[in-house]
């Protein structure tokens, strides 16, 4: 191995390390003089897999994971874990929510991220402009089996955004992972904030 490899790869493992950390939250007074107030914010996750059955190269030395898939979804895992990021919980929290943005577009696993975004607003009459803008974003990078889940978990997530009559109006912050093949390619993520009208 050249002098040059061992020095890429010393810096390689070197930033793996330093993304695996995880990043600390700032200081309370630091929060405090931000004055954060999250109480009409809440956090809507969904998942959605698909494969269009290309091929793809072989695992080598991660071949105890069984799939690429496997290392992706461990990765995401990983990447969720390190911002301290809890997908399960429906309370907004920005610090790890801007933690598990930094993580993901810092993480050393990935080529090449491409960040797009779009500005919508739906009712309880209509999911269209969300589902249209996801589509806009999203529908070149996976096969039209993912884009239907796709569209499917970002309905689930949008009704219970809208199902609020007669109560407080809350932003609901969406994170939608899609973890996909397509043509060889891996991996998309979709995050957006709606405001339930």
């Amino acid at each position: 191995m050249s002098t040059l490899n061992q020095e890429q790869l010393r810096r390689e493992t070197l930033e793996i390390a330093m993304w695996a950390q995880g990043r600390p939250a700032p200081p309370q007074e630091v929060l405090a003089k931000l004055e954060l107030d999250d109480s009409n914010k809440e956090t809507g996750v969904g998942n959605v897999y698909g494969w269009d059955n290309s091929g793809l190269p072989s695992l080598g030395p991660l071949a105890s994971f069984g799939s690429w898939q496997s290392v992706a979804a461990t990765i995401l895992r990983k990447t969720e874990d390190s911002a301290g990021f809890d997908q399960s919980s429906t309370v907004f929290d920005p610090i790890r929510w801007i933690f598990f943005e930094l993580q993901f577009e810092t993480m050393p696993f990935l080529a090449i991220i491409t960040d797009d975004s779009r500005t919508v607003s739906i009712s309880a009459l209509s999911l269209w402009p969300a589902i249209s803008a996801v589509t806009e974003l999203v529908g070149g990078l996976v096969t039209s089996d993912t884009l239907t889940g796709i569209i499917n978990s970002l309905k689930k997530i949008g009704q219970l955004a809208v199902q609020n009559e007669g109560k407080q109006e809350k932003d609901s912050n969406m994170q939608l992972g899609v973890l996909t093949v397509v043509n060889l390619r891996h991996l998309a993520r979709a995050h957006g904030a709606v405001r339930a009208a």
